[in-house]
């Protein structure tokens, strides 16, 4: 029975060991991971910007992501971690439908589908990393995005209301539309997570809280921030 004890308190003690670095260890980490993504306080809309009632509310967005950390381990329980990581990110719509003229007992609207903004980002994170146990650590910091590219896309379809036909619908038509120009060059936004490592292999969940405004101010709307979960798995290469 000692010698099984023991033995149980020798394996923990190398799990211990195994979970982190020690401190003064430099560590290169690369991860790949998912993201679900959403842009709180947009949406989209067709005509006047009065037109509230043909908004479609932002939804969560998944995507993907990928990047290296740096890693250096202050003391046994904190460590720093500076990181360079593409994501995508941006969020889906509801879909939009408006009337668009009426005459006599004829009725024309537009609808908008597969409503979604794709942004492309390069995420550079600073983290710190407190180790509440073996291997277990939460963490917060800052992170400033830049966002490379964005578009907007929707499949727009015309249709009739008639008396006698119904409804007829026009050819859908597929827009791709830029959103260079409207978005901000830099975002700043706070992370806060949790990971857990055993053998070098750490499995991290974190959610980014934007606190800027994603967007240039344009038609007095109120301020889109970015609202980003990620999952991701990573492996720990000390120097």
């Amino acid at each position: 029975m000692k010698k099984t004890v023991l033995s149980l308190l020798v394996m923990l003690c190398c799990v211990a060991a195994s979970a982190q670095p020690a401190a003064g260890k430099f560590s290169v980490i690369p991860r790949v991971g998912v993201s679900l993504a959403n842009l709180s306080g947009d949406g989209v809309y067709y005509g006047s910007a009065n037109a509230t009632e043909s908004w479609g509310s932002s939804r969560n967005k998944p995507g993907f992501t990928v990047g290296v950390d740096l890693d250096y381990q202050f003391t046994n329980s904190l460590s720093v971690m500076l990181g360079a990581h593409y994501a995508q990110q941006g969020c889906n719509y509801g879909n939009v439908n408006e009337k668009t003229s009426q005459s006599g007992n004829v009725n024309k609207y537009v609808g908008l589908n597969d409503l979604s903004t794709q942004l492309h980002v390069i995420n550079v994170p600073l983290l710190f990393n407190y180790y509440v146990a073996p291997g277990f650590a939460v963490k917060t910091g800052v992170q400033f995005g830049f966002p490379m590219s964005g578009k907007l896309k929707y499949t727009e379809t015309n249709f009739t209301e008639n008396e006698n036909d119904g409804f007829v619908a026009d050819t859908p038509v597929k827009h791709d539309i830029d959103l260079n120009s409207t978005i901000k060059k830099v975002d700043f936004s706070i992370p806060v997570g949790i990971s857990f490592e055993y053998m070098n292999v750490i499995i991290d969940a974190r959610y980014n809280i934007g606190l800027t405004n994603v967007q240039k101010d344009f038609l007095d709307l109120k301020p889109v921030k970015n609202r980003v979960f990620m999952f991701s798995a990573a492996y720990r290469f000390q120097l």
